[in-house]
């Protein structure tokens, strides 16, 4: 996901040796404007390709593949599922929407709120059908940036699952911690948030993750990881990601149940599907809760399983009505990645500290090209921040440590200014782990929108 086209076109040609011509030319299909072939579209065909060789294709039948459908019979189901999406749904922004768009929002029977969870975003799939190993898949939303293979993680849960026979279950799902984080130095984990502590947790070797989760089991009788479910996907035979979002949720509590039944970790999320009065009461209290917000599903939408923000699914909102109404911010953050750094003011008390984060973002224009674009630079680091940020360099000099580069953060400001395009008053609100850099896209027309 973070590498650039003429990497992936690279990837993809230095595949070719592998596969047959015809299978290779069958699997890349052009979407880009005019018919060229976009970034996405060299993505897919080596997310494919990964697959396969994942699944430990031989040569001999590498060399029987003609067209894309014939892979199929080399992969086991589960990952075929994740692998024909792009993405998860992913909310449109509630202040992108027309005035009447937003009423309708808070007054619609159709639309139900459910409150934002702040977590780790898996797809989980359990898998026992005849004719295929059963199993246990937990998919990121992200792709490798080495191969753009999908990101499992099921080898990181301890959680003993069964799964009856001629069952398909998949859930899309925040995969949360909800203990209290200073608890974890026992355990000599260091997180400063309950995301980190996921994110940590997935990001280490399997085995360690393991040893950990056992032992906090046995220390407070409660599993490490928790799956705050979103929606479900395939449940009782049926694709729900083929139905409107109104038959998922109809059977959401069902899907829940199940999910615990099998042994998973697996909880609801908060709901309202009450009146207008109702909605910005469920809001305000998740507000007042220091909750993320809401994400509104539209029941005759449908979940649109890409990067394209659909708002007639799903729509979140992170500040009070009131606020967002009032144009009192931007009505939501900003993620950006940092790509570099300011000096503190010599002769200052954080003189050869670094004083503020340049943070960008990838801007795509018009005509669908994208570039990165400084959004701000971010001041008002704490003292241990902007320690752990500053290295001295090779040169002698004061410089941002490189582990910050390309790190995501999340961010929050007043407007975007009209002249340089940049975010007013920023602040950072926190890191975000669990995104990175090609995550942080926001068209000229959005960024514009903003400008007061």
């Amino acid at each position: 996901m973070l590498k650039r086209k003429e990497d992936l076109v690279a990837l993809f040609e230095e595949a070719r040796s592998e596969f047959p011509e015809q299978f290779m030319n069958d699997i890349l299909k052009a979407t880009g404007r005019g018919g060229t072939y976009a970034a996405r579209d060299y993505t897919r065909a080596l997310r494919l390709i990964a697959c396969l060789r994942q699944a430990g294709i031989s040569p001999e039948s590498a060399a029987t593949l003609q067209k894309y459908e014939d892979s199929k019979q080399f992969i086991h189901p589960a990952v075929w599922f994740r692998h024909s999406y792009d993405s998860v749904n992913l909310a449109a922004r509630f202040d992108q929407l027309k005035e009447k768009e937003q009423k309708e929002i808070f007054q619609s029977k159709d639309w139900v709120f459910t409150e934002k969870i702040d977590g780790f975003r898996v797809w989980l799939i359990a898998y026992n059908r005849p004719g295929h190993r059963p199993g246990v898949w937990m998919f990121s939303r992200n792709y490798s940036d080495v191969d753009c293979s999908l990101c499992e993680y099921w080898d990181h849960v301890f959680q003993t699952i069964s799964i009856p026979e001629n069952t398909i279950f998949v859930a899309d799902c925040e995969c949360v911690y909800d203990g209290d984080v200073d608890v974890l130095k026992n355990y000599d984990l260091v997180a400063e948030t309950q995301l980190q502590a996921v994110t940590s947790m997935a990001q280490m070797n399997a085995p360690q993750s393991l040893a950990i989760q056992k032992q906090y089991l046995q220390d407070t009788g409660k599993q490490f990881f928790t799956f705050a479910l979103i929606h479900p996907l395939y449940f009782n035979g049926k694709s729900y990601t083929k139905r409107t979002l109104g038959e998922g949720i109809d059977v959401y509590d069902d899907a829940v149940k199940f999910g615990q039944s099998m042994g998973f970790n697996i909880r609801p999320v908060l709901r309202c599907a009450g009146s207008e009065e109702e909605k910005k009461s469920f809001l305000d209290s998740i507000l007042a809760n220091k909750g993320e917000g809401i994400v509104a599903h539209n029941r005759n939408g449908y979940y649109t399983a890409s990067e394209n923000r659909d708002k007639t699914s799903w729509v979140k909102l992170k500040r009070s009505v009131t606020a967002t109404l009032n144009k009192e911010g931007l009505g939501d953050s900003i993620d950006a990645f940092i790509t570099g750094f300011k000096m503190s003011t010599e002769g200052t008390s954080r003189e050869g500290l670094i004083g503020a984060l340049e943070c960008s973002i990838m801007l795509m224009e018009a005509d669908g090209s994208v570039h990165p674009h400084v959004i701000s630079y971010v001041p008002g680091l704490s003292l241990e921040l902007a320690k752990q940020a500053t290295i001295i360099g090779v040169d002698g000099k004061p410089a941002l440590h490189p582990d910050f580069y390309n790190k995501v953060v999340e961010l929050d400001g007043q407007d975007i200014s009209s002249k340089s395009m940049r975010l007013s008053h920023p602040k950072m609100i926190r890191f975000r782990f669990d995104k990175n850099k090609s995550e942080c896209i926001y068209t000229r027309q959005w960024i514009e929108s903003q400008i007061m």
